[in-house]
């Protein structure tokens, strides 16, 4: 095993990811992939759109709420994202919006934190715990597959018309995040090769994407044993979320009681700005823990924010914006989410942490 010293964060100023589909010099480019983009990368109005949620966050944190500071500070920020090129993607869009160039040194740099695949909490990962992968092919087999089965004919009528009822991954889970960028891009739905009368309609597009997502927001609050799913899919971040904010909170407090504080250039706070640049599925499977079942799944760029304050009276709080709006909290939490206790809010979520994550796991 290599030490921390032996391995280091990659990237320099000056370079930057193309993903090339060249059909002209890549014999697979002109048969097997006609397209010109990888699976899952942001089209050009996706990593305008995620620039313009760090534009419109720059606005609130620095220009009218003075949080962040006008003019980058790398100790300020922490970025992780995941192992998914788009991740990256939106990670690096969304600091050109809140920090755009004019707005850094010339050696600022950003590093962009990422767990490798196989250990990765910011998405469900039914790899790396047995019973978590047990317990999702058993949902899978019964409440996923009876919800495919009362919409048989719509997704019938969607995999001939695409053409994937030889495609397995595509024919029930996927189409729909197949078919939604056809729709937000305002491009053609898909008729029947063999039938130009046969096409979709938006309405039909809408209900395939919101049924593709039930393989998610179905096991972690229809399934029977949703509450064991989320412990054991979502605890392991929690751990890592929770423990962040106790870790600022506390250090927060330890600098602002030093004497002559108010005078001193240390740092106030550490690491006030976390961006964890993630998935749809991401947010649903945080949201399935803290807010009502009823909550909509996320949106292309959709934003989960958490604010910490201290009250008047020097109580700690937290506040989380779904979209901009206040999150309605799961009724088990006990509190408001405009502003909760923080210790009420911290417990709760701890609560779904594993404490022996090898039993638990069943490894």
């Amino acid at each position: 095993m290599a030490t921390s010293d032996d391995i280091q964060a990659s990237g320099t100023p000056n370079l930057r990811t193309n993903i090339v589909v060249s059909p002209e010099d890549n014999l697979y480019a002109s048969t097997y992939w006609p397209g010109n983009c990888e699976v899952g990368q942001l089209t050009n109005r996706g990593t305008a759109q995620t620039r313009q949620v760090g534009q419109d966050l720059r606005r609130v944190y620095v220009d009218q709420l003075g949080f962040l500071s006008s003019r980058l500070d790398t100790e300020d920020v922490y970025v992780r994202n995941t192992y998914m090129t788009r991740t990256k993607m939106t990670a690096e869009n969304f600091l050109n919006g809140l920090y755009p160039l004019n707005t850094r040194a010339k050696d600022d740099v950003i590093t962009l934190n990422t767990y490798p695949s196989q250990i990765e909490t910011l998405a469900l990962n039914t790899v790396v715990c047995p019973n978590l992968t047990a317990l999702y092919s058993l949902f899978k087999a019964t409440t996923y597959t009876d919800k495919i089965k009362a919409n048989y004919a719509l997704f019938s009528k969607v995999n001939t018309i695409m053409g994937w009822n030889k495609v397995p991954t595509y024919n029930q889970t996927f189409n729909g995040d197949a078919l939604m960028p056809r729709y937000c891009n305002k491009l053609p739905l898909g008729c029947s090769a063999q039938d130009a009368t046969l096409c979709l309609t938006v309405e039909e597009v809408l209900q395939t994407g919101t049924l593709s997502s039930f393989i998610y927001t179905g096991f972690f609050r229809e399934f029977p044993q949703a509450e064991l799913a989320k412990r054991l899919a979502v605890g392991p971040f929690l751990k890592t979320f929770a423990d962040s904010i106790r870790t600022t909170v506390a250090a927060a407090d330890a600098t602002n009681t030093q004497p002559g504080h108010g005078h001193s250039s240390k740092k106030r706070r550490v690491r006030p700005f976390e961006l964890y640049s993630a998935h749809d599925q991401s947010l649903d499977q945080i949201l399935s823990v803290i807010a009502v079942p009823s909550t909509p799944w996320p949106a292309y760029a959709g934003t989960l924010i958490f604010e910490t304050y201290k009250t008047a009276d020097k109580k700690d709080v937290i506040r989380v914006l779904y979209e901009g709006k206040v999150v309605p909290a799961n009724p088990k939490l006990n509190c408001t989410l405009d502003a909760c206790p923080l210790e009420t809010f911290l417990k709760f979520i701890e609560s779904y942490v594993p404490t022996d994550i090898k039993a638990e796991c069943g490894l």
